[in-house]
């Protein structure tokens, strides 16, 4: 005569298989959120260096660009945004980025700002560019978002050995450039900084802000 499970071991045994599919699921529950975190970790970084380099290109690649009364066209500015202090920077620089498939072979009048997503609760950094660059300068152009994700946008601006918040109608000799990022609940901070290739002591008293760039 053959003996059947008893309803009490058939319990027991539904209750040890939940208890290891409930181990298995959690082990890979969390295998897969380290993973996402550890994307978006490498994704933070990736666009952080790639917005950093943007920025730092543009402003080695800075060109002494004169007004009229002896001012040098360079405006850095602090602003305010919800409350925090924000940055807006304008310049002409010889980084000369791809239009398509040609390169850009003049001059550009750049700004980059900070402002909130229309479309969303985070923020958006601007760059205003405008080729060649010619008088009047913060107008006109294109302006692109550069990034999505950028949460502070911060300059100082360093001019004979003081670290300013503005910095206007002459060219720093240094601009440190802090930003954050963030991304699904991750935060990022990056911070440089960046010296023109031109020094103050070079720049041209002659205004030529339509020449090739080369």
């Amino acid at each position: 005569m053959q003996r059947g499970f008893t309803l009490a071991e058939i319990l027991i045994a539904v209750f040890i298989l939940s208890i290891l599919m409930a181990t298995i699921l959690g082990t890979f529950t969390g295998i897969i959120s380290s993973a996402r975190e550890a994307e978006t970790r490498s994704e933070l970084y990736q666009t952080g260096r790639a917005l950093m380099d943007l920025i730092t290109t543009d402003i080695r690649c800075l060109y002494p660009t004169s007004l009229e009364g002896g001012k040098r066209f360079f405006r850095g500015s602090a602003e305010l945004l919800e409350g925090e202090t924000s940055s807006s920077m304008s310049f002409v620089t010889t980084n000369a980025l791809t239009m398509g498939k040609v390169r850009n072979p003049f001059l550009s009048e750049v700004t980059y700002r900070l402002t909130n997503d229309p479309d969303g609760p985070g923020r958006i950094l601007w760059r205003r560019s405008q080729s060649p660059a010619v008088p009047p300068y913060d107008e006109g152009g294109r302006t692109v978002p550069v990034c999505r994700a950028v949460e502070r946008f911060q300059l100082e601006f360093i001019y004979k050995d003081a670290r300013k918040k503005d910095l206007i109608d002459v060219f720093p000799e240094a601009v440190v450039v802090r930003i954050e990022l963030r991304m699904e609940g991750h935060r990022e901070a990056f911070v440089t900084m960046a010296r023109p290739m031109i020094s103050i002591e070079e720049a041209p008293d002659e205004d030529r802000p339509s020449s090739p760039s080369g």
